[in-house]
């Protein structure tokens, strides 16, 4: 069934009130409502989508009738406090989605056929005719320009950063994402006010972004509030209007493709870099010229590509109103924090489809470049530096001028005039890095006589440490959620997630890891010892049970706390992956030999062997097993 023209939110007849509301009380009227034209609306995700579109040249608002399985016009949204409007021709700062009736109700025809699947096979198609880059790059263009028409049905979203030198190509990717993302908004060199009026107030995911030329934009506190905030849905910065002194509240969510001549800087814009996927244009040679293609001049070929590019996008948006109410699966795909939130909503959407580990191996390109950029930073080079210094310090109070002195050690570098210390990559001072140790290690500084201390927490550096794991790896289950069989999701989707849940394995069922004797060596009091430098190091992104260079330090910590211990008040110390395993194994539990506690360390009478307690009631007594 084609269009059924109806208007939404207008006062007829008797009911007309000439845009003024009248006090109950004292019969004054009150101001107008505003008019507000915005792009598109759905309270939130909570009701019916409305598209703004052209029909016929009349600005209007579409929605889906899912009952009636329709399209139906709307003119106005009439709310408590504003009136929203379809935007006119003139105020689109994009190209409007332009019909005729009968051709839209073709499109919503079509719209039934088409699949996530062959959306992404057109998409692809299109971006390869007027991009030459590299294949992952351009698969992620594709995925992108899809994803971008439903962007507002996810919690979160990935940027992409593309640099390139003059004449690479790289505003041709701006180009191509103007014409085929939704309501995709191409500016340069854009103000922050510019991005802000485009944006909003009404709700979030209203366009996607093309920032191009984005000089200096690391260096606007406005332009990194929008950055900072809009890859959450949630996210809203507040600004006052200066016309009514009223504090307003942006939304700033939404797909933004920063392109320049350079990356943003790396410590101005370090939150923003981290949620974005960057990639290099090159120089190449396109099948066609999409700028070109844009602005025709009455060429017949380039006509008929123009086209085809409006098909496309038409298409897009109708079948985007046409499943706006789809169920999106809940999946777990094996990541965590950060590095799901710029992965899962994409391949949610691309679930189940033929195309689902196209868009996954791509994903897994970019993700693994952005955390081999983060492996390489200042934090990523300390932390080892800290942890050596714990494990051989056997304390986890340490002098800062000890901390210092082991930094400038250990890195090369010189010092210079004013003090600081510069190496190849960063320039140092020992205030920096004692705020860093606090910032962004959770130390502790404490003013002693002798100088000032700095206590770190091993449960921190192993969070830590984990999350500079670069060997993070997309596995994608479909969440079970079977509660009702007294099993918690967390239980069911445990062994299918490979990234930090606070156990230090890996998780996933192709990387599972077996603890055996051979390759486990486990750090307690009793052989911390014999754990070198060149051991932590090597230990470190291991798996459970192996030693790591956070084992070690923990280890230092039950020692510790275990010189504290009486005979008749044991301190408990925590049970690894392994000794638990070792515990539960028959053989394990028939030949466990008699142990006592001496000293500061449980021993075996048999094999002579010792440790701490957990360790020793789980051993393999050899000594016993030999009798």
């Amino acid at each position: 069934m084609g269009l059924e023209g109806t208007v939404g939110g207008l006062n007829n007849g008797s009911g007309k009130t000439n845009g003024k509301r009248r006090d109950s009380g004292q019969g004054r009227p009150i101001d107008k409502k505003r008019e507000l034209p915005t792009y598109k609306y759905s309270k939130m995700g909570k009701g019916d989508l409305h598209e703004s579109i052209i029909l016929d040249g009349v600005p209007l608002f579409i929605k889906y009738d899912f009952e009636n399985q329709q399209i139906k016009i709307v003119g106005r949204i009439e709310q408590e406090t504003r009136i929203l409007i379809p935007p006119s021709h003139e105020e689109y700062p994009y190209i409007p989605y332009e019909f005729t009736k009968q051709e839209f109700d073709n499109y919503v025809k079509l719209a039934r056929t088409e699949s996530i699947d062959t959306l992404y096979q057109k998409a692809l198609s299109l971006v390869k005719l007027y991009n030459d880059q590299d294949e992952y790059t351009l698969k992620l263009i594709a995925t992108d320009i899809v994803w971008s028409y439903f962007q507002d049905r996810f919690s979160t979203t990935h940027y992409q950063n593309v640099v390139g030198d003059n004449d690479s190509g790289k505003s041709t990717i701006g180009a191509t994402f103007e014409v085929l993302a939704y309501r995709c908004v191409n500016t340069t060199n854009p103000s922050a006010a510019n991005i802000f009026r485009i944006l909003g107030t009404v709700e979030p995911g209203q366009c996607t972004l093309v920032c191009d030329e984005s000089r200096n934009m690391d260096e606007s506190e406005d332009m990194m509030a929008i950055l900072s905030t809009g890859y959450d849905y949630s996210k809203k910065v507040p600004k006052t209007n200066t016309n009514t002194w009223k504090q307003e509240f942006f939304f700033t969510y939404g797909l933004k493709i920063i392109i320049g001549e350079n990356s943003l800087n790396q410590y101005k814009a370090r939150g923003v870099l981290d949620r974005t996927f960057q990639h290099t244009a090159y120089p190449g040679d396109p099948e066609s010229d999409i700028k070109e293609v844009m602005n025709p001049q009455g060429d017949p070929y380039r006509k008929k590509e123009l086209d085809e590019l409006m098909h496309f996008r038409k298409l897009m948006l109708v079948y985007r109103l046409v499943h706006s109410k789809d169920v999106i699966p809940d999946i777990d795909i094996g990541i965590k924090r950060r590095n799901k939130e710029l992965c899962k909503p994409y391949i949610q959407l691309f679930y189940g489809s033929t195309v689902q580990q196209e868009i996954e191996q791509t994903l897994q390109i970019f993700l693994d470049s952005k955390n081999n950029r983060k492996s390489t930073s200042q934090e990523s080079v300390l932390l080892p530096i800290i942890v050596n210094l714990i494990s051989t310090s056997h304390s986890v109070t340490i002098p800062v001028s000890t901390v210092w002195d082991n930094i400038i050690t250990t890195l090369e570098g010189q010092f210079d005039d004013s003090g600081a210390f510069h190496t190849s990559d960063w320039k140092l001072y020992k205030n920096t890095i004692t705020k860093l140790m606090c910032d962004k290690f959770g130390a502790t500084k404490v003013h002693r006589n002798k100088g000032s201390e700095l206590t770190f927490d091993p449960n921190k550096l192993e969070k830590i440490d984990r999350s500079y794991n670069t060997e993070i790896k997309i596995k994608t289950t479909l969440k079970s959620h079977t509660e009702n069989e007294g099993i918690s999701a967390y239980e069911t989707s445990r062994d299918a997630t490979p990234e930090n849940d606070g156990d230090g394995c890996d998780g996933s069922r192709d990387n599972a890891y077996e603890p055996n004797d051979n390759d486990v060596m486990v750090a307690t009091a009793a052989n911390l010892q014999e754990i070198s430098p060149n051991t932590v190091e090597e230990g470190r992104g291991t798996p459970s049970g192996a030693v790591t260079a956070v084992t070690a330090v923990t280890a230092v910590t039950d020692m510790e706390s275990r010189a504290h211990a009486t005979d008749g008040q044991d301190s408990i110390p925590h049970m690894t992956d392994y000794q638990l395993a070792q515990s539960t194994k028959p053989e394990t539990i028939q030949n466990a030999g008699e142990i006592y506690w001496s000293g500061s360390n449980w021993h075996c009478r048999q094999c002579k062997l010792y440790g701490d307690k957990f360790y020793m009631e789980g051993h393999i007594c050899k000594g016993y097993a030999s009798e």
